[in-house]
């Protein structure tokens, strides 16, 4: 049983980096993760929180689903800049 690193869609996986890193500055909420079923949490640790790519297409479709969910609130960057 070998371990697949193919994605579902190469397109799909290049928004799903870009959002990940937008998100790496804003501040970001899913305070519903506490509810994501167990066979997802490894998925949303890894690949949300984490940003590692997702190793099985399946992996892709469900970090898909919970990236939509997370909240995230950005400091304008003139605000973040003066702050330094």
């Amino acid at each position: 049983n070998q371990e697949t690193t193919e994605v579902a869609n190469p397109k799909a996986a290049a928004d799903m980096f870009l959002v990940m890193e937008q998100m790496r500055h804003g501040d970001c909420r899913f305070p519903e993760a506490l509810q994501i079923p167990d066979a997802h949490k490894r998925v949303y640790i890894e690949n949300v929180v984490g940003g590692q790519p997702p190793r099985t297409p399946q992996d892709q479709a469900i970090a898909n689903l919970y990236l939509a969910k997370v909240s995230c609130n950005y400091t304008p960057m003139l605000m973040r800049n003066s702050s330094n």
